[in-house]
């Protein structure tokens, strides 16, 4: 195995003593040290597509718009997350339709913690619940797509 180096060897050039950089990039086991193709990651452009490549701002205006509507949409898009998250909680929870009437906040055991067993393991799809919720999981699932 060769492990012959480039290295900078110190020199000496009218008394003062430099260091020698190489000329091309140095190799360890084939591979290469040196990435000539890397690109810088901050930049200043108003030209980059932040939002599609069909998307892109020419001036600076667009460009600050572009990123308040994908801030707008990610604002959103918790918005639904926690609606759905309250929703579930509540409205669409099997508690709040399949217990009997004041036992809502009853202990897990008996009576209603039977009940809410049944609800879970038999609970039919429904329009006027499931619907709803699709539509809101699908906006997410959108929402988070476009991001």
């Amino acid at each position: 195995m060769d492990m012959s180096m480039d290295m900078p060897m110190p020199t000496t050039t009218g008394g003062s003593t430099s260091m020698a950089m190489p000329t091309s990039s140095s190799s360890m086991s084939g591979m290469t040290m040196g990435m000539p193709g890397m690109q810088m990651v901050f930049f200043t452009s108003t030209y980059t597509p932040l939002f599609s490549s069909s998307w892109v701002p020419t001036t600076t205006g667009q460009y600050v718009g572009t990123c308040i509507f994908l801030i707008v949409l990610a604002v959103i898009q918790f918005g639904l997350i926690t609606l759905k998250s309250n929703l579930d909680a509540t409205v669409w929870s099997p508690r709040s339709c399949c217990a009997p009437m004041g036992q809502e906040s009853s202990e897990k055991g008996g009576e209603s913690g039977q009940v809410l067993q049944r609800a879970r393991a038999s609970r039919p799809w429904r329009v006027a619940i499931d619907g709803p919720r699709a539509a809101l999981i699908v906006a997410i699932g959108g929402l988070g797509y476009l991001l």
